[in-house]
C-alpha cells in the first residue's frame, strides 16, 4: 500500500512540474513611462454655455523588446529549462503585461485602438477594457514556452526594437465650466509583468515573479485654461444710504418724542438708495475692451446675469411693521423686484433682477436699456417701528446693504471676453449716520425715542474722620516720633448711603422690580477724599490703598503734591441694575478707609508743636435708569456732604464740623517717657548692655595692669 501511494505522489509531482529545474527570476522594473505621451490635444470654448471642451489622445509607442532587454539573461536561462511562462490567469495560461491608464474624474474615454509589430508580444494578444475613466490593457506573450519566447525576443532584437513597437491610442474628452477649469489633474499609468516558474506555483498562486513598471504621470488638460476667456472681475463701490422721508439722519439721531411713558407706535418708512450712475459708467468698459471704434451691435453677449440685493438688519427693540412691502423706484422696467421680501428674524432681503436678460443679445441693446434706468435706484420699505422691548433714550442702529453684480461673455469674431462686474454699496458722505465715526463705510440709520424722565434728587450728610492706626485723636493730641513714617486713614461712614438706597427702593421703586431698573451708560459714582498736610509735614513716596470695601469699591485715581493727596473712589463696576448697585454697596463695611502711607515731618518742623491734618470728603451719584415695561425713566442725582464725626472729633477743636486730626512730636527723652512699655524695656535693655560692656572693658584693663 505504501509503495503504491509513493508511486501516485511521484506521478503527480511529474505532472505538476516539480521535477522541472527551478530557475529564480528576481523582480525588477519595466521602463515604459518614457514611451507615453499626450497627442492631438485641443480645447474648444463655448460662449453660450461658458464651458470648455478638451480633446486629446493618450498615446503609447512602446519598443517592447527594449523594455524587456534588461532581463535578456533571465529569459535565456529560463528558456534552457524548457519551462513555460505561466501567467496570472493560472497554470498553462500565458503570462502578460497588464497596464492600467487612469484618467481624472469626469473624463469620457473613446474607443481604444491597439497594434503590435512584436513577435514576442503579437497583436493578437493585445486587448483593452474600459471601465469609467480607467482603461485596462493586456500585452500577452506569444503562447509558447520560454525557449521560443527567447527566440521571439531575439527576432525583435535583430529587426531593431524601434520597428517592433506596441502602439496604443486612447482618445478622451472633458467638458467643464470655465470657472472650474484647471490644469492640475493628471492622467497616470503603470503596470507589471507577472509569471510563475512552475505550474504548481501557478495553481496555488504562490511565489509570483513580478516586474513592476515605472509610473507615467502627465497633465491631462495642458491647455484647457488657456481656451477660457480671461475673467475680468472689476469691483466698484457705489454710494448708498438709508433715510426716512428724506431725512438721512446725518446731523442728529432720528428721534420720536413719546408724549407718554409708553413705547410709541409710530411707523417709520425707510428707503435704501444706490448711485446707479457709477454702474452705467462701468459698463462702458465692456465696449472699450474691444476698442472705442468697434460697432456696439457687433459685440455679442451671452450668459448675461445681473441683479441687486437690498438688505435691512434691525437691532433688538425694532421690528418690521406689518404688512411689510418693498417697492423699487427708478428701475423703469429694466430692473424689477424679484419675488417678495424675505424676512428672517430681524433681517429683510429684497432681490432686484434684470428683466428678461436673454433679450440683450448685443452690447448696444444692453447699453440703451441701462441708460433709461434712473441715476439713483431706491427701494422703499413700508416701515419699521419700536417693539415692546424697546427702551427710551436708547439708540437703535439699523444697518443696510445694497450690492449687485453683472456678468456676461462678450464675443467678437471668435474673440471672447468674460466680464464680472461687482458693486458694493458704501455709506455716502452726505448721508453719514450721526452716530458713526467720520469716514465710516457701513450704511446705517440710528433712531430712538424719548419720554419725560422722573428726577430723583437727594442730598445726605455723612460722617467722616481722620485716624492714625486706631487713634482718633479725640481724647488727646497724638504724639508721634520725629522720624515717624505715618499712615493716615480717611474714614467715611456710608451707612446713610445704604439707608438712602433702601429708602428710594421702598418709596419710589417697586422693590420686586429692582432687578428690572436698568442703570444707563451715563452712570457716574464718585467719592472723593482729600487729605491736606500742614507746613512742617509732607508726603514722601506715598502709597494709597482702600480697606473695608469688600470688593465693592475701587480707587479710580490718585494725585498728590508734597502737602495734598486727592483720592477718587468709585464702585467696583458700573451696575447694570438698581439691584446690582444696592447689593454692591450693602456688602461693603459701614466704614470705608482710605489709607495713605508716607506721611513724615519735614526738616523745618518744630518739636512740641501741633500739626493739624485736614480732610475733605464728598460724593455723588448721577445716573439715568429705565424700568421696563411699566414705569417711567428715572434720573438720579444724589449728593453727599461729609462732616466730622462728633464721636471722634479733634481734641483741640471738638465742636467743629471740619474733619481734622492734630499731632506733634516731643523731644527724644519726652518721647521715651510717652512711648509704650515695650519701647521703654527695649531702651533699658540697651542701657544695660552698654553698662555691661563698660564694666567688662574696665575689668580687662585692671587685670592687665595687675599682671
Amino acid at each position: 500500500m505504501g509503495k503504491r501511494l509513493l508511486m501516485v505522489l511521484s506521478s503527480l509531482a511529474l505532472m505538476l512540474g516539480l521535477t522541472t529545474t527551478r530557475v529564480s527570476a528576481a523582480g525588477g522594473t519595466l521602463s515604459i513611462a518614457q514611451y507615453v505621451s499626450i497627442i492631438n490635444d485641443s480645447s474648444t470654448y463655448d460662449p453660450i454655455t461658458d464651458t470648455v471642451t478638451y480633446t486629446g489622445t493618450w498615446h503609447a509607442d512602446i519598443p517592447i523588446g527594449a523594455v524587456m532587454q534588461p532581463y535578456e539573461t533571465q529569459m535565456a536561462t529560463l528558456g534552457a529549462t524548457g519551462a513555460y511562462p505561466h501567467g496570472l490567469d493560472g497554470r498553462n495560461h500565458i503570462a502578460y503585461i497588464r497596464y492600467n491608464v487612469n484618467f481624472p474624474s469626469g473624463v469620457t474615454v473613446g474607443a481604444v485602438s491597439t497594434s503590435s509589430a512584436s513577435a514576442m508580444f503579437p497583436a493578437s494578444g493585445i486587448s483593452s477594457t474600459v471601465s469609467g475613466n480607467s482603461v485596462g490593457l493586456k500585452f500577452k506573450l506569444a503562447d509558447v514556452n520560454w525557449a521560443t519566447t527567447y527566440t521571439n525576443y531575439n527576432n525583435d532584437k535583430a529587426a531593431g526594437f524601434a520597428s517592433r513597437n506596441i502602439t496604443v491610442d486612447i482618445p478622451y474628452s472633458y467638458t467643464v465650466d470655465c470657472d472650474n477649469a484647471s490644469t492640475l489633474s493628471n492622467v497616470t499609468s503603470s503596470g507589471d509583468f507577472t509569471f510563475y516558474l512552475s505550474s504548481f506555483d501557478a495553481i496555488f498562486g504562490r511565489n509570483p515573479n513580478v516586474y513592476s513598471s515605472d509610473t507615467a504621470s502627465m497633465n491631462a488638460f495642458p491647455n484647457i485654461v488657456d481656451a477660457c476667456p480671461a475673467n475680468n472681475t472689476i469691483t466698484a463701490n457705489l454710494d448708498g444710504d438709508i433715510a426716512t422721508n428724506g431725512d438721512t439722519q446725518n446731523t442728529s439721531v432720528y428721534t420720536i418724542a413719546s408724549p407718554t411713558q409708553t413705547v410709541p407706535t409710530d411707523v417709520v418708512p425707510l428707503s435704501g438708495t444706490l448711485n446707479f450712475k457709477t454702474v452705467k459708467d462701468q459698463l462702458v468698459s465692456i465696449k472699450n475692451t474691444f476698442g472705442p471704434s468697434f460697432p456696439a451691435t457687433n459685440i455679442l453677449l451671452n450668459n448675461i446675469s445681473s441683479g441687486f440685493k437690498a438688505t435691512l438688519n434691525l437691532p433688538a427693540g425694532v421690528e418690521f411693521a406689518s404688512p411689510l412691502s418693498a417697492t423699487l423706484i427708478g428701475g423703469n422696467g429694466i430692473f424689477e423686484v424679484s419675488g417678495t421680501p424675505v424676512v428672517s428674524g430681524n433681517t429683510v432681503e429684497v432681490n432686484l433682477a434684470l428683466v428678461n436678460p436673454g433679450q440683450y443679445t448685443n452690447y448696444d441693446l444692453l447699453s440703451n436699456a441701462l441708460n433709461t434706468v434712473a441715476d439713483t435706484l431706491q427701494v422703499d420699505f413700508s416701515g419699521v417701528q419700536f417693539s415692546s422691548t424697546a427702551t427710551p433714550s436708547t439708540n437703535y442702529t439699523i444697518t443696510g446693504g445694497f450690492n449687485g453684480n453683472f456678468s456676461a461673455i462678450a464675443s467678437v469674431g471668435g474673440f471672447n471676453q468674460k466680464f464680472n462686474l461687482v458693486w458694493n454699496a458704501v455709506q455716502s458722505a452726505s448721508g453719514l449716520d450721526a452716530t458713526a465715526p467720520a469716514g465710516s463705510q457701513g450704511i446705517s440709520f440710528t433712531m430712538n425715542y424719548t419720554v419725560p424722565p422722573t428726577p430723583i434728587t437727594r442730598n445726605e450728610t455723612l460722617l467722616g474722620d481722620i485716624r492714625i492706626g486706631d487713634n482718633t485723636e479725640h481724647d488727646a493730641v497724638f504724639i508721634a516720633r520725629r522720624e515717624s513714617n505715618l499712615t493716615v486713614t480717611g474714614v467715611l461712614d456710608i451707612t446713610p448711603v445704604k439707608n438712602e438706597l433702601a429708602d428710594i427702593e421702598s418709596t419710589t421703586l417697586n422693590a420686586a422690580l429692582a432687578n428690572q431698573v436698568h442703570i444707563g451708560s451715563d452712570y457716574d459714582f464718585q467719592m472723593k477724599a482729600v487729605l491736606t498736610l500742614p507746613q512742617g509735614m509732607k508726603y514722601q513716596n506715598p502709597t494709597v490703598n482702600l480697606t473695608g470695601d469688600n470688593g465693592s469699591f475701587r480707587i479710580v485715581s490718585t494725585s498728590n503734591d508734597d502737602h495734598k493727596m486727592e483720592v477718587i473712589l468709585s464702585t467696583d463696576h458700573a451696575p447694570s441694575t438698581y439691584e446690582d448697585l444696592r447689593n454692591m454697596l450693602m456688602i461693603a463695611n459701614n466704614e470705608l478707609n482710605v489709607n495713605v502711607s508716607g506721611v513724615v515731618f519735614t526738616s523745618d518742623s518744630q518739636v512740641n508743636t501741633n500739626y493739624t491734618i485736614t480732610g475733605e470728603l464728598s460724593g455723588y451719584m448721577n445716573a439715568s435708569a429705565t424700568i421696563v415695561p411699566t414705569m417711567p425713566d428715572l434720573l438720579f442725582s444724589l449728593t453727599w456732604d461729609v462732616i466730622q464725626n462728633p464721636a471722634s472729633s479733634d481734641f483741640i477743636n471738638p465742636t467743629s464740623t471740619d474733619i481734622t486730626y492734630t499731632l506733634k512730636y516731643l523731644p527724644v527723652e519726652a518721647t521715651l517717657k510717652t512711648s509704650d512699655s515695650s519701647n521703654i524695656a527695649m531702651y533699658i535693655g540697651m542701657i544695660a548692655l552698654s553698662l555691661a560692656g563698660l564694666f567688662f572693658t574696665l575689668y580687662k584693663r585692671t587685670t592687665a595692669e595687675v599682671k
